[in-house]
């Protein structure tokens, strides 16, 4: 494998262990992240038991958009690295891209709109590595 292979390579596996981690605190956590309860002014026992099902199944379906995500990322990266198929980095950042960018939307409005610090830095962080590895991926064909 050359050595711009294995730079994409990183940088994608980056980008599904950080989606694997999201993944499973919002797949499996009982009640709401730290920031969740500085966005509603309100400690998780002082919300009402339909506003706690509603925000537990929202975490749940974000959960699984990473999940899904860092899966399909992870079995086009074994075609990449195999086949050496550019399409497939293309098609990982399609992935990564399609749940960072509505990820990144969302910590927004939560950041502009309430006193609460979403993680920010860590979907930028995610998406710009994930364009570095497709970069890097890409430059391995010229």
């Amino acid at each position: 494998m050359s050595f711009p292979t294995i730079v994409s390579v990183i940088c994608f596996s980056i980008v599904i262990l950080i989606g694997m981690v999201f993944a499973i605190l919002y797949l499996f956590r009982r009640k709401f992240m730290p920031y969740h309860a500085d966005a509603v002014e309100k400690s998780w026992n002082d919300l009402d038991e339909k506003n706690r099902i509603l925000i537990i199944a929202l975490m749940r379906v974000a959960g699984g958009g990473w999940m899904a995500s860092s899966v399909a990322i992870g079995i086009l990266m074994y075609f990449y690295i195999l086949q050496g198929d550019q399409l497939a980095s293309l098609a990982m950042a399609i992935t990564g891209l399609a749940v960072s960018i509505p990820t990144l939307g969302a910590t927004l409005i939560v950041k502009r709109r309430t006193k609460a610090s979403p993680p920010v830095f860590v979907v930028v962080f995610a998406i710009l590595v994930l364009l570095a590895g497709l970069l890097v991926a890409l430059m391995t064909e010229l």
